[in-house]
């Protein structure tokens, strides 16, 4: 399990456009930090108190997803 937060007076994530859950359509947008994405399984997504968030049908678009089996 991963998590993280961040501490102060913002408390909204403004991503002003796309957030990219395990890699990127291009890696040079990563200015070649990464030469690669995730590689796994992700089975739940929460922000804040949203509770679980169902990424497969929020998903704008994916590439290399296959099902996770637990």
């Amino acid at each position: 399990m991963e998590s993280g937060a961040s501490y102060g007076t913002q408390q909204d994530l403004n991503a002003r456009g796309s957030v990219y859950l395990g890699g990127v359509p291009d890696y040079a947008m990563t200015y070649g930090k990464y030469q690669e994405g995730f590689s796994g399984c992700i089975y739940t997504m929460e922000v804040q108190d949203s509770g679980a968030i169902d990424i497969g049908e929020k998903a704008i678009r994916g590439k290399n997803v296959s099902p996770c089996t637990r």
